[in-house]
């Protein structure tokens, strides 16, 4: 990507570079990991160098992992999903 500091990236171009969906974009966005800006009712950038900062690959897998970890708490921690709690007892897999 070569960018200049004030470039804008559509939120396809986004998602593509960061190899995420659009739903994780604008989860993300809600979360205040990243910013969008929009620019009209059917127009929506992101900063290509709030991009570079999220990818950076020193804070990179950091963020990521967090994130990741909270997205997954989020969706899978509740009673209804609860019998998957032991899922690597069930599954035969040794943690480490």
């Amino acid at each position: 990507m070569t960018t200049q500091a004030n470039e804008w990236m559509t939120v396809a171009e986004a998602c593509r570079y960061l190899r995420i969906t659009r739903a994780t974009l604008y989860r993300w966005s809600r979360r205040g990991v990243i910013r969008l800006h929009h620019l009209g009712p059917r127009s929506t950038r992101v900063s290509a160098e709030d991009i570079r900062k999220l990818s950076n690959s020193e804070s990179g897998p950091d963020v990521w992992a967090a994130m990741s970890h909270d997205a997954f708490a989020k969706d899978w921690a509740n009673a209804e999903d609860a019998v998957y709690d032991n899922w690597r007892e069930l599954y035969g897999v040794q943690q480490g």
